[in-house]
Formats: C-alpha cells, structure tokens, sequence
C-alpha cells in the first residue's frame, strides 16, 4: 500500500492536484487510474484471483485513502461500483461492499450498514469528462 500511496501522490504532484489555483476532480482521478494501471502493468497488484476468503492484513472496517488501493490489493477488484461479486454455482455472490459517502442508498444504523442497490448514481454523473 505504500507504494501505491507513494506512487498516488507522485502522480498528483505532476497533474498540480495540490495547487490550490487548481484542485480539479478530474485531475486527480486520472492521477488515481494512472497510478493503478502503472502498478498492474508492472506486475505489483496482490491477490489477482477474486477469492471468498480473508485477505492478510486486512480487517473488517479498514479505512482507505484511495480506492485504488483496494484494486492493488485484491480486496475489491471493480474500479466504479460499490459492489464486487464472483460467480459461484450460477448465482452471483458479493465478496466485497465499499462504502462512500457518494451515495444516497447507504445508511448506518446502531452499528448495521443498509446497502441499498447497485447500479450507479445519477448526481454524480461521468467521473471522466
């Protein structure tokens, strides 16, 4: 995770997401992609096979700084939803549930998580223009 964070933030240095004349969204996110896509090209992603199973080092609950750092590591392998899932005896199975505060379909309640529904949200609309 450190050298994708250090990675991240090499990126976002070059694409000036830091100047505070120039904070673009969209800057950043190519900077996030970017640093993913070097990573996987370079061989440096763990844990390449969707799995149900524990992943080492990681907790229930765990807070990310990105999230492209749950792609290098394995624990969530979709770049844009908020659920992950594996085939399993022809039925889809979700293997990971990421939350943000993105979106309007997730609540907290006395410790539980409501998720919801999968299928993007409209507010938002293109992350990439």
């Amino acid at each position: 995770m450190m050298m994708c964070r250090n990675l991240v933030d090499k990126l976002m240095h070059q694409y000036k997401v830091y100047e505070h004349e120039n904070p673009r969204a969209k800057n950043k996110n190519k900077a996030l992609l970017e640093a993913t896509m070097i990573m996987r090209r370079e061989h440096q992603w763990e844990n390449n096979q969707k799995c149900v199973e524990h992943i080492l080092g990681i907790d229930v609950g765990d807070i990310f700084q990105y999230w492209v750092e749950l792609n290098v590591i394995g624990l969530h392998r979709q770049f844009w939803n908020g659920i992950d899932y594996k085939i399993m005896d022809n039925s889809l199975l979700a293997i990971s549930i990421v939350v943000t505060n993105r979106y309007d379909d997730v609540r907290r309640s006395n410790g539980t998580l409501v998720y919801e529904g999968q299928g993007g949200n409209p507010t938002i609309g293109e992350m990439f223009h």
